[in-house]
């Protein structure tokens, strides 16, 4: 919806300047998409084409004069006015006809800069503009004069403009600025000046006195001209309101409403069409006006759409029907798509002399599916999709007929009207909400005297009794139902700004770190990042002791479910490509289940891992104590003869096992509910450093017998700078011992850090380590 700064202001009465204003409606009413100001078309001016010739190189262009008038500075011609050579592709201009010409060095709203250009072999010096290229086109299903191209061409102008004529004068007042506003679907309203206007004087706090007048004579006694009206379905078409028109004088709207049309984005037709139009924008009814002399048997039917029946629009669109779109008909055939596009037979020409004028209100579901269905979206559509009031059109026809008579002042309006409806609606209904509940729902206290006035100046009167208010609420708000709506009301004109700039207060209370899905996941995430691929075996095996049996099997040899996963991890077989793999890293976390001779069997969350590679039994060793030692649990490892490995106990319990099978293969075991109970305390959070960290590697050899988790301790309490510490390499190399390889994170609560500070924490780590474990520096 693009609002004109100008129409706003003369309305209101404001001294606020365009950007304020556009604070405004931002800030209280809705988004403003984009402020437009004249400035956007300097260097576009009007101009008229003086001669047409085919371009000598390409068949689709043409290469047009053009008088731009004169420019200070610029060349002139015989008669002191600037030819200029524009090539142009548009199929739609003619001599004598009055455009807009963006000239060299201007830049377009969409951003396209002007320059003299060739163009197969001719120079170009500016361009001809199409409304859409000047960001002015707004398809409508309005009316288009006989001979005038479609809406996709070049923009022709009023041929009584003057030459050299720039276009901000055109579009508007040269101050004027143009608000493109987003509407949403919950309020039509908004597609009205009306209710724009009086939101912005409720924010202002002016009196908002709009002065629409609604007044209108008409003739008494008997009148030669009617029409018949017949609704077929009430639901698709609550009201239809409509009157007859004598004698009424085509010709172009007044100067002020053209304007207003122009910075809205519509064009201006003619006084009729542009009338019905304004009303559309003043009030957001749409109108329709019919030459009366081409309705059939002065019939209307409304009705849905036979099969087969087509009409072309006046958009220029042939449009095929389908039954379940509503059509505006006479006796004989639609004149029009239901609250989507007129027809162009009957649509409003300079030869018209009687009109029927139509007001109605139609069904928003059955609108927005024809509209999508024929691929037109128009004006009228936009503001039925959303939902109108069935009150609206008597304000509207009212007012239309108004501005009719004072541009046709010989016209002759039927006494009686048409006004075909069931039951209607109360022009108010009445909620009532507590004023504790409004401060409850908007977190702060806003006095209730405040909320009456705020809710009164948008045109809901409103009285406080005993903490409650009573509030009555106009047939156009179908929006408002309740609490919450009420609230949304008063604090978009109260100011969302004066809201306290508060942080809610919340207790962030962390998981839980025995919860044992969270101990699953952080045990997977440390694993895979020591280079193990997580596998899944099946479940399923021939019968292991205590193993529990099913009473149903799939296969006949699969028979049990497995008691120990160490049974499927050492028998599988891993490929690589389409051999086995000769080195392999990988780990299965999953549950085990053993009959102990009860109803429901034991079941247990199992570790499992196994490494196929040279020093596999030590890789083993080296990754359990990263993954131990991250987990915050202490073990010790005890050699277990006959077993050819180890045992892992922490304090004193047996919780796994590591077992050599060959030189370069070798698994672990252990139960994970066991390591869960041991898992170290709740980590508390701590806000995130306002210094950036200091990330570096540290490679180190040291001997066989030295445990990773030692190590891993020692650089976490070497510096008060140290934030994180975290092992990603182990490297076996025989006699000379083992390469270890870790990630060092330094952060500082009080400073940025530097390359010194840097240093002296990696001399620290490189003399403690080597002091304790005799540790030496692997250079890079």
């Amino acid at each position: 919806m693009k609002i004109s700064y100008n129409f706003l202001k003369n309305w209101i009465g404001f001294k606020e300047s365009p950007q304020a204003v556009a604070d405004i409606i931002n800030l209280h009413i809705t988004e403003v998409e984009e402020v437009i100001s004249s400035s956007q078309y300097e260097g576009v001016v009007v101009g008229e084409i003086k001669e047409i010739n085919p371009h000598p190189n390409a068949d689709k262009l043409q290469l047009a004069k053009v008088d731009v008038g004169h420019r200070p500075g610029e060349a002139s011609g015989p008669e002191g006015d600037q030819i200029l050579d524009i090539v142009c592709g548009a199929s739609n201009i003619a001599v004598g006809q009055k455009v807009p010409v963006a000239l060299e060095g201007c830049v377009l709203p969409n951003g396209l800069k002007i320059k003299s250009t060739v163009i197969r072999g001719q120079r170009s010096f500016g361009m001809l503009c199409s409304k859409a290229e000047l960001n002015l086109e707004k398809r409508s299903g309005g009316f288009r004069p006989e001979g005038e191209s479609a809406p996709e061409g070049i923009w022709i102008l009023n041929n009584k403009l003057k030459i050299g004529t720039p276009l901000s004068e055109v579009i508007g007042e040269d101050s004027d600025t143009i608000f493109d506003l987003k509407v949403l679907s919950n309020r039509p309203d908004y597609l009205s000046y009306l209710s724009i206007a009086r939101e912005v004087a409720a924010v202002l706090k002016k009196d908002f006195k709009p002065g629409i007048s609604l007044d209108f004579k008409s003739k008494q006694g008997k009148f030669d001209r009617s029409v018949a009206v017949e609704v077929k379905d009430y639901k698709l078409c609550p009201r239809y309101m409509g009157r007859v028109i004598r004698n009424v004088t085509v010709k172009p709207s007044p100067e002020w409403m053209q304007r207003i049309l122009l910075a809205s984005g519509l064009r201006p037709i003619n006084n009729i069409v542009d009338i019905s139009n304004y009303v559309l924008l003043e009030l957001g009814q749409p109108i329709h006006a019919f030459d009366l002399d081409k309705i059939k048997d002065n019939q209307i039917i409304v009705r849905q759409a036979k099969s087969g029946e087509t009409i072309r629009g006046l958009d220029g669109c042939e449009h095929n029907l389908e039954n379940s779109m509503l059509v505006i008909a006479d006796s004989q055939k639609p004149l029009a798509v239901a609250g989507i596009v007129g027809g162009e037979e009957s649509g409003v020409t300079e030869k018209t002399k009687d009109i029927f004028l139509e007001v109605a209100n139609f069904d928003m579901v059955s609108i927005r599916q024809t509209s999508r269905k024929l691929g037109v979206h128009t004006d009228s559509s936009a503001r039925f999709e959303r939902g109108l009031s069935v009150l609206l059109p008597e304000l509207a026809i009212r007012r239309a007929i108004n501005l009719i008579q004072q541009e046709s002042l010989n016209c002759e309006v039927s006494a009686v009207g048409i006004d075909a409806h069931q039951k209607l609606p109360d022009a108010t209904t009445k909620i009532e909400v507590a004023t504790d509940q409004i401060n409850a729902l908007a977190g702060i206290t806003i006095p209730p005297n405040e909320m009456v006035d705020i809710l009164t100046r948008l045109d809901m009167p409103t009285v406080l009794k005993n903490g409650r208010l009573v509030i009555q609420i106009p047939h156009y708000r179908q929006d408002m139902r309740g609490v919450a709506d009420v609230t949304e009301e008063i604090l978009k004109i109260y100011g969302i700004d004066k809201i306290p700039h508060t942080m809610p207060e919340v207790v962030l209370a962390p998981s839980k770190v025995k919860d044992l899905r969270l101990a699953v996941r952080r045990i997977k995430e440390i694993l895979v990042r020591l280079g193990f691929i997580e596998i899944y075996l099946s479940p399923f095996d021939s019968g292991s002791p205590r193993a529990v049996r099913l009473e149903k099997p799939l296969v006949s040899h699969l028979t049990h479910l497995k008691s120990d996963l160490t049974s499927g991890i050492t028998a599988a077989e891993f490929m690589e490509g389409n051999r086995p793999a000769d080195r392999f890293k990988v780990f299965e976390l999953n549950t085990a289940f053993v009959d102990v001779g009860e109803v429901l069997p034991d079941e247990f969350q199992q570790l499992v891992g196994r490494i196929k590679d040279e020093a596999a039994y030590r890789q083993i060793r080296g990754a359990l104590d990263t993954l131990l030692a991250e987990l915050g649990i202490v073990v010790e490892y005890r050699e277990v003869k006959g077993l050819n490995g180890m045992r892992i106990l922490a304090d004193k319990k047996q919780i796994g096992e590591i077992v050599r099978v060959k030189d370069n293969d070798a698994y672990f075991s252990m139960k994970i509910d066991g390591l869960v109970s041991r898992l170290a305390g709740s980590k508390k959070f701590k806000p995130l450093p306002k210094f950036p960290p200091i990330k570096f590697d540290m490679a180190f050899v040291v001997p066989d017998r030295i445990r990773i988790g030692d190590i891993l301790d020692t650089i976490a309490t070497a510096d008060i700078l140290v934030s994180k510490v975290s092992l990603f390499d182990v490297h076996h190399l025989g006699d000379e011992g083992k390469n270890i390889a870790f990630h060092i994170e330094i952060t500082s609560e009080v400073k940025t850090l530097t390359k010194e500070d840097r240093k002296r924490v990696e001399e620290r780590i490189q003399n403690l380590l080597s002091e304790r474990y005799n540790a030496k520096l692997r250079q890079s």
